[in-house]
């Protein structure tokens, strides 16, 4: 045996070693995994929702709205350009709508073209020009871009809420332009998730100037710079009393670094402690270095802490908080504590979501659909070797051994790629085992012909795995484009099959090239110069 065949021997026999060891963890016990080492610990199968049972949620993102409140920003740049440049404008108004832009009109004819001109240096926008009436708005691609921007953003944030709670393997994907849907394996407690998916979470600190009750909020007029809003509903739904605080923020959840449920054993009560950077950190000393220096009973002294536009905590301030650390308190369970941490860390969504459709699938349906899966992977399996066996005698036996083996490494490869097995998956694997042997009907035939031809067997499988080559990498590259094509269009439980299919069939063409090919040889060379039927 040449050097070269002795390393192609010893590959087949490693990546069959490898396989078995990595397939294993997906068939232990808790107790057995913990006394395995960690990188096979961790390489196992998940199983999906349809498998395991849990939560189905598919959201509507208001993109609309999204879209609005990202562009007002670049009116601003349009009203800032202006006026650096003199040009004199009135009307400046944001028109709404799936394209929103900014419209105005200029007080002089000849400042219409240096306007359109300016105007058309900012990034991402374009300028038409109607009289002295100017309309800016993005271009369709940069519109497209922002669209998907708050797609990836509101996915991001939504991962890392889910994240948090110790979900099994969260799965959050787009669908289409603007939905999102959200799977969440072996959920308990969908209406806790709900409530947190769906909180836009927009967490701002302000300044107090009074604080009211809701007889003086009937009658209240807002000053320039400041708003009213209601402090925490009574048990009747109403607001027991009203805050009138500074319209800008001091401070926004973007100066968060960390929020951690706590408790004060002093008060005995739940509480949330979080961290502000280093920019907001010093921005919060400032405001409560002023806030505490004001007399006892003034109301200024409070520092209202809103979500959502509601306020959530506004104590008073009694001395400088110098390192960026804070509590807030209130009327908190050490869940709606931790929910808040949560909310906090994971940040604001960029727009509102709404639920569209929500399906909660049991853990017994699971549990029949993982049993119905196994019992068709089985069959198939038996039906297929059972089929081999007959029509190739032992030649049929070496291709059950590697259809075996084809499955110990499907299930490896599965598990070192952490992939979700779904019902789709299942179905991928039970396809992958009846094409698996494809290969080899081909060799087998092909060896068939040749030994009718009067070759000796050496010579007869040799020529019997080079001419069918040609066709099996043909048939086989054909299927990997299909599936390929299936896994880039698809989502969710079409793309697991698409991995399924591909990995099933790059995997066969190893046991059915290479494995069956070293049976073989092992098998004629073991017979010395005996006759080989088939």
């Amino acid at each position: 045996m040449s050097g070269r065949q002795k390393w192609k021997n010893l590959i087949v026999y490693g990546v069959c070693f490898l396989g078995t060891l990595f397939m294993i963890p997906n068939f232990l016990s808790e107790d057995q995994l913990a006394e395995l080492p960690e990188f096979l610990r961790t390489s196992q199968m998940r199983l999906g929702l349809d498998l395991q049972g849990g939560s189905y949620l598919q959201l509507q993102v208001d993109m609309s709205s999204a879209v609005q409140d990202r562009f007002a920003g670049y009116a601003d740049e349009v009203r800032i350009l202006l006026r650096q440049k003199k040009i004199s404008f009135s009307n400046l108004t944001i028109v709404k709508g799936e394209s929103p832009s900014v419209v105005f009109e200029v007080l002089n004819d000849q400042d219409a073209a240096k306007a359109e001109a300016e105007l058309n240096k900012l990034p991402n926008m374009i300028t038409r020009v109607d009289g002295k009436r100017l309309t800016t708005q993005l271009r369709p691609h940069d519109l497209l871009t922002l669209r998907q921007s708050i797609i990836n953003q509101s996915i991001s944030i939504i991962s890392r809420r889910v994240d948090q709670l110790g979900t099994t393997e969260p799965e959050v994907t787009a669908q289409g332009t603007d939905r999102i849907v959200v799977q969440l394996p072996g959920l308990k407690d969908p209406e806790r998730v709900k409530g947190l998916i769906n909180k836009t979470a927009k967490l701002t600190f302000h300044k107090v100037e009074a604080r009211i009750n809701n007889v003086q909020a009937q009658n209240y007029r807002a000053t320039p710079g400041t708003r009213l809003i209601a402090e925490d509903e009574g048990l009747d739904g109403i607001p027991t009393a009203y805050y009138v605080i500074s319209q800008n923020p001091v401070l926004t959840g973007d100066n968060l670094i960390d929020a951690q449920q706590g408790y004060d054993t002093q008060h005995n009560q739940a509480i949330v402690s979080f961290q502000l950077d280093g920019p907001g950190g010093r921005k919060f000393a400032d405001v409560t270095r002023e806030l505490a220096l004001l007399p006892k009973d003034d109301p200024r002294k409070q520092f209202a802490m809103v979500l959502d536009n509601k306020i959530i905590s506004a104590p008073a301030v009694q001395s400088e908080i110098p390192n960026g650390q804070g509590q807030i308190t209130g009327n908190f369970t050490i869940q709606s504590a931790n929910d808040l941490a949560v909310l906090m860390r994971a940040g604001a969504l960029p727009a509102t979501l709404s639920i569209m459709e929500e399906k909660t699938i049991g853990p017994s349906l699971g549990s029949d659909s993982i049993k119905a899966g196994q019992f068709a992977t089985i069959l198939s399996i038996t039906a297929v070797m059972i089929a081999m066996a007959v029509l190739y005698g032992v030649f049929g036996l070496i291709a059950d051994i590697a259809l075996l083996f084809n499955t110990i490494l499907l299930l490896a490869g599965l598990s070192i790629m952490e992939a979700t097995l779904t019902l789709p998956g299942i179905a991928g694997i039970a396809l992958t085992i009846g094409m698996a042997v494809d290969a080899n009907v081909l060799i087998f035939e092909r060896l068939r012909e040749e030994l009718k031809a009067g070759k000796k067997p050496q010579l007869a499988l040799a020529l019997g795995y080079d001419k069918a080559m040609a066709t099996i990498i043909d048939a086989n590259i054909t299927t990997i484009m299909g599936a390929l094509l299936l896994f880039w269009f698809g989502t969710g439980p079409i793309r697991g099959f698409a991995i399924t299919l591909c990995l099933g069939i790059s995997v066969s063409m190893f046991t059915a090239i290479m494995l069956t090919r070293l049976i073989s040889e092992k098998w004629i060379d073991f017979r010395k110069n005996k006759p080989v039927t088939i």
